[in-house]
């Protein structure tokens, strides 16, 4: 039986927990794990919350570690010297992620390496191996995914969060020790009444009669994906694309042409340059629209009408409309972040992008009212939502405040989930394509809400390289 295991430190003392449940601290400090068992995969989730229950600050909570604690393996021999190890020796095998987006214009060789994997093995002369998200977006660079093994049996290891994560296996005596977390310091008290929540781990064991690649797939399949988690009766999206900037006219006749033709879409892909004062903007590569990245007011020069005459004339042809929004950014260009100036994070040294922040309630009503208007509006079976930014450490050092480290990322993160949440609850057909940047935030907790369509935003390029793609 699997069971949680976390520590953290709490004013000066470090704290070890080796069990679901509910742990009162002091006055000021409860801590409850909350675990899933799925029994038939000999595999549990659990996401570990701290609340404050009283009327004045708690403690100090710093170094959390989500999960802290052995995973069972044999022992393996170390190779002779100067010998590989044995392919079932004790060994780490991650995924990397999508790539540095600068790569992909001159350099297909590294671009292909997107997804793939490798084998680290655990030694006396390599006893640990670290892992962390870049720039901030959960896949991106690495995986959240880990398949630990030694001797045909072994562990899969997955980290559900959103934002910067941090995960480190040393090899010890028993198997392999497992710690994971939030990369960023954690280092905070919780205000009366406050209650947050860190990175949720699942740990699946498999053995050796099993083939633990195609288990795991299958839980994920089972638990984890969106058709699990929602009523939407469809398994995906089946879309036809046509760049935001064009105007209503054009995408109307282009719906036509694909009716008449007899060509089945289930959605009509809008994508980004729909929106704010762009005054060249028609297709992705040229044009100013990316400066307007936050307005999401339409753009009346080439959709007078909102886009009500597209989604009629989709809806004629068998489609509903499905569009494009990065309600978390927004650019120095725009009006929004000068108006409600506390409603968003900066980096504090004059960098172009503001990040909304979650955490703040009117922000966070605006996003929501945004979304639910337009896609009721326009009647969406599907809703894009794209992040084209990252939460860096400046960006919430900035916000967090004296003894609050993390805090500002912690409620940015929980603000996405309830977000999504309550669209989905709102909206119970509604699909989420999970977009950023291309496929860079996929872990346990956006798999369950949504799907990630577009794998890379290597795919953008009219001449991509074809091993690349496939």
């Amino acid at each position: 039986m699997i069971t949680p295991t976390f520590s953290f430190t709490y004013n000066g003392n470090r704290l070890t927990f080796d069990r679901a449940g509910k742990f009162e601290i002091d006055q000021t400090l409860t801590v409850t794990a909350v675990q899933t068992d799925y029994e038939s995969f000999n595999a549990a989730m659990w996401t570990v919350w701290f609340e404050n229950p009283s009327n004045r600050p708690s403690g100090i909570i710093e170094d959390v570690l989500d999960c802290d604690g052995l995973i069972p393996l044999p022992l393996t021999p170390e190779p002779r010297s100067g010998h590989m190890p044995a392919p079932d020796a004790t060994c780490v095998t991650s995924m990397k992620g999508c790539v540095d987006g600068r790569f992909y214009s001159y350099d297909n060789v590294i671009s292909a390496t997107e997804f793939t994997f490798s084998d680290d093995y655990l030694l006396k002369s390599r006893k640990k191996m670290t892992y962390s998200c870049e720039r901030g977006r959960s896949s991106s660079g690495q995986m959240p995914f880990f398949k630990l093994s030694a001797k045909g049996e072994g562990a899969f290891f997955a980290i559900g969060w959103t934002g910067r994560w941090q995960a480190e296996f040393s090899l010890a005596e028993g198997g392999i020790h497992a710690q994971s977390g939030l990369a960023t310091k954690t280092q905070f008290f919780l205000q009366a009444g406050e209650k947050v929540r860190t990175s949720s781990t699942l740990i699946m064991r498999y053995g050796k009669e099993e083939d633990g690649d195609n288990k795991f797939r299958n839980l994920l399949k089972t638990h984890f994906s969106h058709k699990a988690n929602h009523p939407a009766a469809r398994e995906g999206i089946f879309a036809y694309e046509v760049w935001g900037g064009l105007t209503s006219e054009e995408m109307k006749k282009r719906v036509g042409e694909l009716s008449a033709h007899g060509v089945p879409f289930e959605d009509l892909w809008i994508d980004a340059g729909w929106y704010g004062d762009c005054t060249n903007c028609q297709e992705p590569f040229t044009g100013d629209w990316g400066a307007f990245a936050g307005d999401y007011r339409f753009n009346e020069r080439v959709h007078p009408l909102h886009m009500e005459d597209v989604k009629k004339a989709a809806e004629d042809a068998g489609m509903h409309i499905m569009l494009w929004f990065e309600p978390e950014r927004a650019t120095r260009h725009i009006s929004l972040p000068k108006e409600h100036p506390d409603w968003y994070l900066t980096d504090g040294h004059g960098g172009h992008d503001y990040i909304i922040n979650y955490g703040n309630e009117e922000a966070y009503d605006y996003i929501l009212n945004l979304l639910t208007t337009e896609i009721a509006r326009l009647n969406m079976r599907c809703y894009r939502q794209d992040y084209n930014t990252g939460m860096l450490t400046a960006y919430c050092e900035l916000t967090d405040g004296e003894n609050r480290k993390g805090i500002t990322e912690i409620k940015h993160i929980m603000g996405l989930y309830r977000l999504w949440d309550a669209l989905l609850s709102r909206f119970p057909d509604l699909i989420i394509d999970n977009c950023a940047s291309g496929g860079r935030r996929i872990d346990i907790e956006t798999l369950s809400r949504s799907i990630p369509f577009f794998r890379s935003d290597y795919q953008c390029e009219f001449n991509s390289h074809a091993d690349v793609m496939q």
